[in-house]
């Protein structure tokens, strides 16, 4: 879980949502990795609290390059360059702004309306899923 809540308030939604139990990385201890140490510590850390927009991204990417399929919510321009690189990017409908539910530039990534039902989004994000395995 990426979010720019506060430690505390990440770590109660993340119990809440079944994503306790691993390291809680911060944007200050973030900011001074290097993509290397990033992409080894996205392995154990299961909540990314204090996040800026660009650290988003780069943890994005050092999921991406662990080989792992990655899935983005936002609403929001500060969401936009982390929806646009993971592999399935999810607006949050009608209050996300318009550049968080443009489409991808890229045909290895698609965007999810969230305005769409559940059903039918999930649908989509598995057959992209299954689709590049």
């Amino acid at each position: 879980m990426i979010t720019g809540d506060y430690p505390a308030t990440a770590n109660a939604i993340a119990r809440q949502a079944g994503l306790a139990g691993g390291e809680l990385v911060t944007g200050e201890q973030l900011k001074r990795w290097s993509e290397a140490e990033l992409s080894c510590r996205v392995e154990t850390a299961s909540v990314f609290a204090r996040i800026s927009p660009n650290q988003k991204l780069r943890i994005v990417n050092a999921y991406k390059a662990n080989g792992e399929i990655v899935a983005m919510t936002g609403d929001g321009v500060n969401d936009a360059p982390s929806l646009k690189a993971a592999h399935i990017g999810i607006a949050m409908g009608g209050r996300g702004t318009d550049v968080a539910r443009e489409p991808p530039p890229s045909c290895c990534s698609t965007t999810i309306s969230a305005r769409s039902s559940w059903r039918s989004a999930s649908a989509v994000a598995f057959r992209t899923i299954c689709a590049r395995q």
